[in-house]
């Protein structure tokens, strides 16, 4: 009876637990319209993340870990890095199943580099007599 009572008190609280919340969505270029791949997906400061694939899909899951001052930030090379609070993220994607993110190319400038050669010294190594 104790072991019953037990069980049943666990398996009631599994299901009023908190499940994770998995949020899926694509990332785009915002000119172009076109899926970003390989872009960087995570929770500043946590081992938690992702990377999108080819279609610019990902997925994460955002578990008991996360708090609501936590942030989430897209990020990759040649665009302008994205960052949500998480509280901000549920408030604006609400009751969206796919998430679009659109992000915007960013384009640096660097001064003119010169290559010069360089001359090289010949040099004998090992006996020189025959």
């Amino acid at each position: 009876m104790k072991l019953t009572i037990t069980l049943l008190l666990l398996y009631t609280g599994a299901l009023f637990s908190q499940a994770p919340d998995v949020i899926r969505g694509q990332v785009i270029d915002s000119k172009t319209n076109r899926p970003i791949s390989y872009v960087n997906v995570g929770i500043v400061n946590k081992d938690i993340g992702t990377v999108t694939n080819n279609n610019g899909d990902f997925k994460i899951v955002l578990n008991d870990a996360i708090t609501g001052t936590d942030s989430l930030k897209f990020s990759m090379i040649g665009y302008e890095p994205i960052m949500y609070s998480i509280t901000g993220f549920r408030n604006t994607f609400t009751g969206t199943r796919n998430v679009l993110v659109r992000m915007k190319e960013s384009v640096l400038e660097v001064d003119e580099i010169i290559i010069h050669g360089k001359q090289f010294k010949t040099k004998v190594l090992g006996n020189e007599t025959e």
